[in-house]
């Protein structure tokens, strides 16, 4: 059954429309429809606007481009200008572009978005764990015999070179940086990627909490 044949009319329609929108917490407009701008005068909760020509709205389309096999256009919101090229042409894909940015936007806002948490925790524990252990591994394993770290580390990142090879006896360069020092710097990078993990982890543990709240949040919804 076609809208108008149950409303009648377009007015009745839109103030049929207009009631879905009084039901939900924040509106999208296209301020560029004239039904937009009748509901966004009419709104009186949050709303999200979106133009091609239409400075005020909160997502605005800068430098269009319709091409025969696709659209680019540059997205203007909050300041920040970003380029978006769709494989779509025509300038209703423009809008539709523009509707969904504002969409996945406020999404993002609202903490909608993003890596879902594995086992309650977020993606910045898990690197830095995961991270963490292959550093503590690999260390555990050049402590054992740092001789053979120093051979395998460099024939991996320098394959078929010998340049770092020196004699003590024709190489000065030797006698003035031993071993030793090598061994300290491989520990003060090893200390600073483990401490690096670390701080991952622990950042993920404070913003714990407020993943939870958004979680909760939206379990009410």
């Amino acid at each position: 059954q076609d809208h108008l044949d149950y409303h009648k009319t377009m007015e009745a329609y839109r103030e049929a429309k207009e009631r879905l929108f009084d039901q939900s917490e924040i509106a999208v407009f296209n301020l560029d429809d004239e039904a937009g701008r009748w509901y966004a005068q009419r709104r009186t909760g949050p709303m999200f606007t979106y133009s091609e020509i239409r400075a005020k709205a909160d997502l605005t389309a800068r430098n269009l481009q319709l091409l025969p096999d696709r659209v680019s256009f540059e997205a203007l919101i909050s300041g920040e200008l970003r380029r978006a090229e769709l494989p779509i042409p025509g300038g209703f894909s423009i809008y539709n572009a523009l509707a969904a940015l504002a969409c996945l936007g406020l999404l993002a806002r609202r903490g909608g978005m993003g890596p879902a948490p594995l086992l309650g925790r977020g993606p910045g524990f898990w690197a830095g764990a995961g991270l963490g252990g292959v550093f503590l591994l690999v260390g555990a394993l050049a402590a054992l015999d740092f001789d053979r770290a120093f051979v395998v580390f460099h024939a991996l990142f320098f394959p078929g070179k010998d340049n770092w090879l020196f004699d003590p006896a024709a190489d000065q360069i030797i006698n003035i940086l031993p071993q030793a020092y090598f061994r300290n710097c491989a520990l003060l990078i090893f200390a600073l990627l483990v401490l690096g993990c670390a701080l991952l982890i622990g950042l993920d543990f404070c913003h714990g909490s407020g993943r939870s709240k958004i979680l909760h949040k939206n379990e009410k919804f």
